[in-house]
Parts: structure tokens; C-alpha cells; sequence
């Protein structure tokens, strides 16, 4: 049961970096459990960590970016997040593709941990995954918050004021936990 509501929670949180519908159709229960090693899946949560931690530095800059433009304006605009993708592509060598690019990348590698997460009781990596989670939320929050129009300067100012600030303090978490087991 708790397999089942893990990703149906990921499957939610995944739709969050696209907009299309999902090419699986591949369900819970079809599902084939894969049993990697304890170290295997601590790499891969490591890797998931450090392509966020990474991932972040974008968003962080156009958040900042949007903000300050909309500071200016008084408000948003509906071309917020076109004209932020612009900036960041002139100002840095990120591009609007490599960003969504990466969110893919991201949510595909999460849902490869979800997938390989032994849920049963005794299991040391519950805890693991539970934090991976609540990094992978605060990502997708952030990206959310950046890349969709905002609808007023305060709610954009809370959200990134929550989400930014939560990706270093649970990477920093997790990387504990992935040293101290």
C-alpha cells in the first residue's frame, strides 16, 4: 500500500516538469521490483542531489530576475518567463532548453529511485527516499514558481522564498544521511 501511494505521489510530482502526457502506460502493478544494492541506490540518490543542486542555480537567477522586473513593473506580464529565458540565455550559458531539458532528466531519475526503493519496514532506504522526496518537491516547486507566469509579485516572492532556501537545507540532509548509513 505504501509502494502504491509513493507513486502516486511521483507520478503527481512528475507532471510537474511537463506539460504532455506521459508516454508509459506501464501501471503500479505491472511493475517488475528492482533490487539494487544499498550503495547502488545511495549513487543514485547522489546523483539525483547534485543534478538539483545543480539545476537550482538557474532557477535561482531568473527567480531573481522576475522579481526584479516585476518590482519594476508593478506587476507581472503574461511574457514573464519568456523574456527571464531570454535574459538567462544572454547573461549565462544556460539555455531555456537545457533547463526543461534537466527538469526531465531530473524527474525521470527520480522516478528510477522511486522505482527501486525497497519500502518494507526493515529497509534503511525509507528514511533515504522520504528526504529525496522532499528535495525533489522543493525543486519542482521552484521550477514551477519560475517557469509559469505569476500572478502577483507577493505570491512569487513567497513561493521562491520557500522553495530556493529548501533545496541546499535538504540536499545538506541527505547528503548526511547518505554518509552516516
Amino acid at each position: 500500500m505504501k509502494r502504491l501511494a509513493l507513486a502516486l505521489a511521483l507520478f503527481i510530482l512528475l507532471a510537474g516538469c511537463s506539460s504532455e502526457p506521459s508516454a508509459s502506460s506501464e501501471t503500479t502493478t505491472d511493475k517488475v521490483e528492482n533490487v539494487i544494492s544499498i550503495e547502488d541506490y545511495k549513487q543514485q540518490v547522489t546523483e539525483l542531489n547534485d543534478k538539483i543542486l545543480n539545476a537550482s542555480i538557474p532557477l535561482g537567477n531568473m527567480a531573481q530576475w522576475e522579481l526584479n522586473f516585476m518590482k519594476t513593473l508593478g506587476r507581472s506580464s503574461d511574457d514573464i518567463v519568456d523574456r527571464a529565458f531570454e535574459w538567462l540565455e544572454t547573461e549565462s550559458d544556460y539555455t531555456e532548453t537545457g533547463v526543461k531539458d534537466t527538469c526531465t532528466e531530473i524527474a525521470s531519475l527520480m522516478k528510477e529511485i522511486s522505482d527501486n526503493t525497497d519500502t518494507s519496514p526493515e529497509s534503511q532506504m525509507i528514511d533515504i527516499f522520504n528526504q529525496t522526496v522532499s528535495l525533489y518537491e522543493s525543486y519542482v516547486g521552484l521550477y514551477e514558481t519560475v517557469t509559469e507566469a505569476p500572478t502577483s509579485v507577493t505570491a512569487f516572492a513567497e513561493d521562491v522564498s520557500t522553495y530556493f532556501p529548501a533545496i541546499p537545507t535538504n540536499s545538506k540532509t541527505l547528503t548526511d544521511m547518505l554518509t552516516d548509513e
